[in-house]
Parts: C-alpha cells; structure tokens; sequence
C-alpha cells in the first residue's frame, strides 16, 4: 500500500517514562502524542500536560479515519474541532498532532520528513514547496507561522 493512500487508525498520548529522557524536573513536558497507521506509529514529543490532556480529550480522534498523506486537510478538521478556542493551546495541540503525522507518514513513506517537505534545505531548516506556512527542522520540533 502507498503511504498516500493510508489512513489513521488510532491517535492517543502517552506518559514518557523518565528513562527516556533523564531525571525529571519541575515544569518538563512529560507526554507524547502517537499516531498510529498501517501497524506504524507516528510519534511527537514531549508535550506539556495541557496540550496532551486536550488530545487526549478527543482532540485526536478527529483524524482517525483521515488520509495520513492529507496535512493540509487534517490541519483544516483539528482547527474546525477547536472553533473558537483554536489559538494558543489548541494550536499547541493541534499542531502535536500534525508533526506525530508528519513523523507517521515519513515512515510510511520511508524517507526523512525533511525529504517530504522540501528537496533543499534552507539554513538547517526545510520548507514545505506549497504555501501554508507549515516548517518542521532536522529534529521534527514543528512551528506555525501565522
């Protein structure tokens, strides 16, 4: 199966264990949010407590069932569930979901999200060709430009 052709089975958000990444301190983000698709996880993090709690709430279901090639149109359901509270944290949210995809559909894809945004890297950081206003860098922390 082409990876465009795949769609969401599962989004959730788990605990990272301490082992992960260290000793824990006072205000560490302490959660990932995994996408699942074809037996393939698809995984951002850390996430903070609240952001994790607003995916975790059904913030995340809104995309099973959604084509993991389809970011543009994923983006456009996560912010139509937000309505109204889709700044700041809802952004925050969404957009763990939209990298845990991006991760989720370079392995499907098997290529580096670097390699499905762009053909050049520009300065460390790749861009989507398309408009949209969407970066991920080399290590898939992503950002939104408004």
């Amino acid at each position: 199966m082409h990876a465009a052709d795949v769609v969401i089975d599962d989004v959730h958000v788990v605990r990272l264990p301490e082992s992960v990444t260290g000793p824990w301190q006072e205000g560490d983000s302490r959660h990932a949010v995994v996408v699942v698709a074809a037996g393939t996880a698809g995984v951002f993090g850390p996430v903070d407590e609240l952001p994790a709690a607003l995916v975790a709430a059904g913030l995340g279901r809104t995309v099973i069932g959604c084509r993991v090639s389809d970011h543009a149109g994923l983006l456009a359901r996560l912010l139509a569930r937000l309505g109204p509270h889709g700044a700041g944290l809802g952004r925050w949210a969404a957009g763990a979901v939209d990298c845990a995809v991006w991760d989720l559909h370079g392995k499907l894809a098997g290529l580096p999200v670097a390699a499905l945004l762009t053909d050049t890297p520009a300065h460390g950081t790749w861009r989507r060709r398309s408009s949209g206003g969407h970066s991920c860098c080399w290590t898939a922390r992503c950002t939104r430009k408004s």
